[in-house]
């Protein structure tokens, strides 16, 4: 279990990377506010990168291995489930999710921890163009079909999934379309590090519950969040979810819906090719130009369902150029998964 002494540096560490992921979406925008998917981009070719070293020193000092990984994803899996007004009108078709955070610990205590979010655009205090049946989806967790294939072309698992006993999983990523929240600004300074003025610099990035008053009453910032969720806390960032190994039968209606999807979601949609040729860039792999593993030494993990990364570090990225995704059915999901061991 990671040291409570320890969560103050993590913290500090984790707000300053993801504030300055923020200032390089905004540095990047094509219109007036940069998209969810341009500023989870910028999640995983920024923040993950400056966390990873930041935190890996952090840790190793309680004897604490690391493996911080992310990737940006293509496409997430679409949720299918009935009109709320009309049952026999077509189902609705909706994206799961657009970040996906999981914490998987080894050794002692071993445990998986992990947070699925919706993205949500935020301008003065309000969401903006917030869809209804969308909004039922995380608010009253209806039964609904995963519908979305792997890399090898297999299919996400038949059947209905139950997350009414998952709350703690789903959460609302709310973005604001401010620049500057409350007078915060970044800069970036002679060595060449972005650095923070002000209170709240990484409010623009909130995480919400969407069963409240989603926005700023109650909200946290993602870097609280996700800190948070490497620790046990009250109330849980985070669902404590299952880790199967290699050979284990996945069922659904036994209680593990969420367990099974957060593992469909590392094995499947985390290893699917990437096309992005309707922004005007190659092909590529996920894992490849769109991805980030940290180079910290880790025990050797061959259950991991990253090990199909290269342990080398991507830089250079291009982000994405256009307002629009041109995803067809799906938008994109980011998935961030650190690894933690005790040696």
């Amino acid at each position: 279990m990671l040291k409570a002494d320890r969560y103050l540096d993590l913290l500090h560490a984790a707000q300053h990377a993801f504030g300055a992921a923020r200032q390089v979406a905004w540095d990047h925008i094509v219109k007036t506010a940069p998209i969810e998917e341009d500023q989870l981009f910028w999640l995983i070719d920024t923040a993950l990168p400056m966390l990873e070293t930041n935190w890996a020193p952090i840790l190793n000092g309680s004897g604490v291995s690391m493996r911080l990984s992310g990737v940006f994803c293509h496409k997430t899996p679409l949720a299918v489930y009935p009109d709320s007004k009309n049952a026999s009108a077509p189902k609705i078709r909706r994206e799961l999710g657009d970040l996906l955070m999981v914490h998987d610990h080894r050794g002692r205590n071993a445990h998986r921890q992990a947070i699925l979010m919706q993205a949500k655009r935020m301008d003065a205090g309000q969401l903006k163009a917030d869809n209804p049946e969308q909004a039922r989806l995380y608010a009253d967790w209806p039964l609904f079909e995963l519908r979305g294939h792997g890399g090898d072309g297999s299919s996400y698992l038949n059947g209905d999934r139950n997350f009414k006993n998952s709350r703690d999983g789903a959460r609302y990523l709310i973005l604001d379309d401010e620049r500057h929240p409350r007078g915060s600004w970044w800069c970036p300074c002679c060595d060449g590090r972005w650095h923070g003025f002000g209170s709240d610099h990484v409010n623009g990035w909130l995480v919400s519950d969407p069963r409240g008053k989603v926005g700023l009453p109650g909200s946290e910032d993602l870097a609280t969040a996700f800190v948070n969720m490497l620790y046990d806390v009250y109330p849980s960032r985070g669902q404590r979810t299952k880790r199967y190994l290699a050979g284990d039968t996945l069922k659904l209606g036994i209680g593990e819906d969420f367990d099974v999807t957060v593992h469909e979601l590392l094995t499947k949609t985390f290893t699917k090719d990437l096309l992005t040729t309707k922004r005007g860039r190659h092909s590529r792999k996920r894992g490849e130009n769109t991805g980030f593993m940290g180079s910290s030494p880790f025990p050797s993990t061959p259950d991991s369902p990253l090990e199909f990364m290269s342990s080398k570090g991507v830089s250079g990225t291009e982000p994405p150029t256009s307002e629009h995704s041109g995803f067809g059915d799906g938008r994109p999901i980011a998935i961030v998964l650190v690894e933690t061991v005790e040696d």
